[in-house]
């Protein structure tokens, strides 16, 4: 082995050095979260454990023998998957064990933070690796994710019943599917890739509707895409024996095929169940009613933009009037007719309040971008009367760390963005340059449309800073660009400034 092979041989650990270490955090910070409070997965915010385990029991997603489609069905299918190696108060001392599985019981809660961690885990490598296709360096690659595995949203919603924690590795994934499908749009491989793409996109509506939002994003952008190469490109290498427009076609084709053979299973299902095709869920409605009711109207209009409101008053009057307009209707609760009835009537008490107070509507969707971007959760405690010592709580000062993370965070990531905006600029004279080309290959455009994919529903839909959980595999990426931008930007200014001090004294020494 010669002298340059021995250098190239001692450099590869310290490339792996940053993997390795990010691996390390990632295991030690979101496990060390989950395992320390395995109380929390006590509640069950949003019933999913209650459908995973009536799912268990009776085979029927829903209640009792009664099924349901108020909630998407991937992430309670997960759990009832999970009740597989949990031990079970059913099973008699004296049962043997059906499964290997059995013999590694885990209890309940240990099972679904062990769940959470894989995902977590995997979310945190995924990030890595997104770093590198927008060609970080492996050191930044790291720091980004890093960022994601200490994320405060993240790390919050890993700890509960919810789906926050599988929609944020579906958002990785899927940024990462499609900067692969797009380098890789005219090969040999180019169907199976998009149709694979498609599958993966299928399974993100199954677990948040709200992916379909970015599905029509990302597939008008692949169709200007494939326009813009066809009309502008003359690079035809890597073209697989099919010509490159029918190609773009037929790629197209089998991204939504993948899509249907995903979700129809579930579209049939709810045409079998309701008799109708219900494609995502019944809780657009309900969700629309939260963020456009009258209560919460009259707190927009008469208190400082941002207070908190609390839903207690709407939540009361809501079940009030919902049983008064069932009663009129002649529909008997807790049936499928008055789940369907219900997701009706409530997305029509929204229109009616938005059609009776437009102004307020507008500036409600002020407060909604703001409530999905702020930096500071709401203090909850002082609302709550809950008590403090010397007029501040321990989670306060929680608080202030959360708001100074967000802070730094979200103002990098602005900066990269403007550095970002100032590269397309530049190569707008020549749109599809080779190095055009490699902006599209990466990231940056497909974690945009995945912003404003968010951004766009949720203007008029219920908002919270927890909706905001699958940006934060992106943001970061954002945020360590916007920190080269900014380093980069000072290390030019001082090489100036010092090179303006030292000219004069140079060109006296040369006379």
């Amino acid at each position: 082995m010669n002298h340059t092979e021995l250098q190239s041989t001692a450099a590869e650990p310290r490339k792996n050095s940053p993997f390795l270490l990010l691996l390390f955090l990632a295991l030690v910070i979101r496990g060390g979260v989950l395992f320390v409070s395995l109380s929390s997965f006590d509640a069950d915010p949003d019933d999913y454990a209650r459908l995973a385990d009536n799912w268990t029991a009776y085979g029927i997603f829903g209640t009792g023998m009664q099924a349901t489609a108020f909630r998407p069905p991937l992430y309670p299918w997960t759990l009832k998957e999970l009740s597989r190696i949990q031990t079970s108060p059913n099973r008699r001392a004296d049962e043997t064990p059906k499964t290997f599985l059995s013999n590694l019981a885990l209890s309940r809660n240990a099972s679904i933070a062990l769940w959470h961690w894989t995902l977590g885990l995997f979310t945190v490598l995924i990030v890595y690796g997104l770093a590198l296709l927008a060609n970080l360096s492996p050191r930044n690659a790291a720091i980004v994710g890093l960022l994601v595995a200490i994320d405060p949203i993240l790390l919050q919603q890993s700890r509960l019943i919810m789906t926050e924690t599988l929609a944020a590795l579906f958002s990785a994934l899927m940024l990462l599917s499609v900067v692969i499908c797009i380098k890789k749009r005219y090969s040999k491989l180019s169907f199976v890739l998009y149709l694979c793409l498609g599958f993966l996109f299928g399974l993100s509506t199954l677990c948040r509707p709200a992916f379909y939002a970015f599905i029509g994003l990302v597939f008008l952008a692949f169709i200007a895409v494939e326009i813009s190469s066809h009309f502008f490109s003359k690079d035809h290498e890597g073209i697989s024996r099919f010509p490159r427009p029918i190609q773009s076609v037929l790629n197209l084709a089998l991204f939504l095929v993948g899509i249907a053979v995903i979700t129809a299973p579930w579209l049939l299902r709810n045409l079998h169940e309701f008799q109708r095709p219900i494609l995502t869920t019944t809780h657009s409605g309900y969700t629309l009613y939260l963020a456009n009711n009258p209560e919460i109207y009259r707190h927009y209009e008469t208190t400082p933009a941002w207070t908190f409101w609390n839903p207690e008053k709407f939540h009361a009057k809501r079940a009030l009037n919902y049983q008064k307009a069932l009663e009129a209707e002649q529909i008997k609760d807790n049936t499928k007719e008055a789940e369907l009835f219900q997701d009706y009537w409530t997305r029509e008490e929204a229109k009616k309040t938005i059609t009776a107070s437009p102004r307020t509507f507008l500036y409600s969707c002020f407060i909604r971008v703001g409530e999905l971007w702020r930096i500071f959760p709401n203090d909850v405690e002082r609302l709550q009367g809950a008590p403090r010592f010397k007029g501040v709580t321990v989670k306060t000062y929680v608080r202030y760390a959360i708001g100074a993370f967000y802070g730094l965070e979200l103002f990098f990531a602005l900066v990269g963005l403007i550095g970002l905006i100032g590269i397309c600029i530049r190569r707008k004279k020549n749109a599809l340059s080779k190095k055009s080309k490699t902006f599209i290959e990466t990231p940056f455009l497909w974690g945009v449309l995945l912003i404003l994919s968010v951004q766009i529903p949720h203007l008029v839909y219920w908002t919270n800073m927890r909706m905001r959980a699958p940006l934060e595999v992106f943001i970061p990426l954002l945020t360590v660009t916007g920190i080269e931008v900014t380093r980069r930007f000072f290390s030019a200014l001082l090489k100036k400034f010092a090179q303006s001090t030292q000219s004069p004294h140079i060109d006296n020494n040369q006379e």
